[in-house]
């Protein structure tokens, strides 16, 4: 089967309602111009109804929440194709006789239903859902249990069971949602465009969803008639540390994790994402994400001493926005670095002046400006990798050039990852035995973030394929225990960021600095 030939794809129906994302994914299969579709009603079943509780905590949800493009949508609104209506067992047997290529499962239809339709391939596609629960919109069972993230997976069915060929999550945001079922939508469509319906199988990351108890569905139902939503708010504080071991050293089994933490930021300042330069001298410098107490953020620099007594940060560049993420690129006396302009909508490349005490943008690398851009010369060519706005933390989108400078291509497959618990770039990529290896940073619990060193297989213009191998931080015992973002190689050591809740203790410690450098400045006058 080819896509020259065309597919002959049949829409398994299993009630008289699906949802509105449903139907526009009906409605881009047929526009496609090598698929024929057709809807395969299953008339023998009747319609699924979530459980008790579970109609109203529906409703809740979708409006309170501003989720409606998960509400049903009448069979009416499907564009106009071939139907066919009967038991399973009748349409079956159609299904064989009119030699579809494939059977596309919407609404919840089982396993059962079409465990003997071999050779005809068959797909399962949309959330995971428990037992009971097939007509759930995503997020709506994550919602109840308290889990942060909401997955969507593309299954075959095989004789050993269902198998995934894509998968992607994304965090529990109605905009997060729909960006991630966009592309979910994708996978379908790039499949049949390549006549790859079958392919290899991946292994399932997703967890498995137990069914909400009744009192669950109580207690997330309260707040949602109330209007009573509450979520626990702790104040924390980012530092950056320094590893005194190269990156790869961190695909140990059991690597050292003894962080050298700078001094503590003045209360209510931050310091996040650390990527390191050497200066004209061979000393390391930092350049760093900085947060001030007025809620701006910076691109600072910092040069950690050996007694941990720190020079006060210079700042390389402010614009009226949030800057993050200062990913270095150094080739000899030539000091860049990577910046998403907000208000530009632009990813930009900045050259270091000479003295360190600021930069100047000398090449624009990309129309849009990229969460987490990370530049990395491999195989001959650059690659810039990032996440986009409508998924910043789950997206990952890849660009190459033959050139530092650009011009930048879009990969073939973008994006070729959304998952919540690694996409987004978190740090340096590295080469170790030969093998590239990326740091992605998992927010799958939001309240602990910590970095997945990937092992990457395959990178070319359309192709891309990695696996997760390692799991760092956060850092446990240690002054910021509670969560990390970034892996950045810097020769001999590896720069990191860290997170801690803060206490009325480290305020008292915090005034007690800030009262002893009032001190020092005032013996230096």
């Amino acid at each position: 089967m080819t896509p020259e030939h065309g597919i002959r794809m049949g829409v398994a129906l299993s009630h008289h309602e699906m949802s509105h994302w449903q139907v526009e994914l009906v409605r881009s299969l047929a526009a496609e111009p090598r698929v024929e579709l057709c809807f395969i009603h299953d008339s023998g079943r009747p319609a699924p109804a979530l459980p008790w509780l579970g109609g109203r905590l529906r409703r809740r949800y979708l409006s309170a929440h501003g989720r409606g493009f998960l509400g049903s949508a009448r069979n009416k609104e499907l564009p106009h194709a071939p139907r066919s209506e009967g038991t399973s067992e009748v349409l079956k047997t159609r299904a064989r006789a009119e030699h579809i290529d494939m059977l596309l499962l919407l609404s919840g239809m089982d396993a059962m239903d079409v465990r003997d339709l071999e050779p005809t391939t068959v797909w399962r596609f949309g959330p995971a859902s428990p037992s009971g629960w097939e007509s759930a919109p995503p997020g709506l069972v994550e919602h109840i249990i308290h889990q942060h993230s909401v997955h969507m997976a593309l299954e075959r069915w095989t004789p050993t069971g269902w198998k995934v060929l894509d998968q992607g999550s994304c965090q529990h945001h109605a905009e997060r949602i729909r960006a991630l079922i966009d592309a979910a939508k994708s996978w379908v469509l790039n499949r049949l465009r390549s006549g790859a319906v079958t392919g290899p199988t991946i292994d399932r990351t997703a967890p498995e969803l137990d069914p909400p108890g009744v009192w669950a569905r109580m207690q997330r139902l309260w707040p949602l008639l109330t209007g009573a939503e509450r979520r626990a708010h702790h104040e924390v504080e980012w530092n950056i540390g320094v590893l005194p071991q190269p990156i790869h050293h961190l695909l140990e089994e059991r690597p050292s994790l003894n962080v050298r933490w700078l001094p503590p930021p003045e209360l209510g300042s931050q310091r996040i994402e650390p990527f390191g330069i050497t200066d004209s001298e061979g000393e390391l410098n930092v350049l760093y994400a900085k947060g001030h107490k007025d809620g701006a953020w910076s691109i600072s620099r910092v040069r950690p001493k050996q007694d941990n007594v720190l020079k006060r940060s210079r700042s390389i560049l402010e614009l009226a926005q949030d800057l993050h993420y200062p990913y270095t690129v150094q080739r000899g006396a030539d000091i860049h670095f990577v910046v998403s302009n907000k208000e530009q909508d632009r990813t930009l490349l900045h050259r270091v002046y000479q003295n360190l005490d600021g930069s100047e943008p000398v090449a624009v690398l990309w129309t849009a400006a990229l969460h987490a851009p990370t530049l990395v010369e491999h195989g001959g060519r650059w690659w810039l990798f990032g996440c986009g706005k409508d998924l910043p933390d789950e997206g990952l989108l890849v660009f190459h050039a033959d050139r530092l400078e650009g011009p930048y291509v879009p990969h073939a497959l973008n994006p070729v990852r959304v998952a919540i618990d690694g996409a987004r770039p978190g740090g340096t990529p590295f080469v170790h035995e030969g093998v590239l290896w990326r740091p992605g940073l998992d927010l799958s619990d939001p309240y602990r973030p910590h970095v997945v060193l990937h092992r990457v297989l395959a990178l070319g213009p359309d192709v891309f394929h990695e696996v997760a191998e390692r799991s760092i931080g956060p850092y446990r015992n240690s002054q910021y225990p509670h969560g990390t973002r970034t892996l950045a190689a810097m020769g001999d050591v590896t720069l990191v960021d860290g997170m801690r809740h803060i206490t009325p203790l480290h305020v008292e410690q915090a005034k007690e600095r800030a009262k002893l450098r009032r001190k020092r400045r005032n013996k230096d006058r």
